[in-house]
């Protein structure tokens, strides 16, 4: 069985509150510190996308939208 679901919380309060909280997740020691350490990103580059998500959240045409999708499978020594 396989199924999605689309979410699309895309006003414009919406937005501006996930782009928040994504730009306060990348100044949060427990992503920056293994970030840093294990050579994912520079503080430039965390900077960089912390600046591009507070820009997107006060563009007016910003839009979000969300697929969720799901699988269920069994093997057949499950008895499903």
């Amino acid at each position: 069985m396989v199924s999605r679901t689309w979410l699309w919380p895309g006003t414009p309060e919406r937005v501006q509150l996930f782009a928040a909280t994504a730009a306060r997740q990348l100044r949060e020691p427990a992503l920056v510190t293994p970030a840093l350490e294990q050579g994912w990103a520079d503080q430039d580059t965390l900077q960089a996308m912390i600046d591009a998500f507070v820009a997107w959240g006060q563009h007016p045409d910003a839009f979000r939208a969300v697929l969720c999708p799901a699988a269920l499978g069994w093997t057949a020594e499950s008895g499903i």
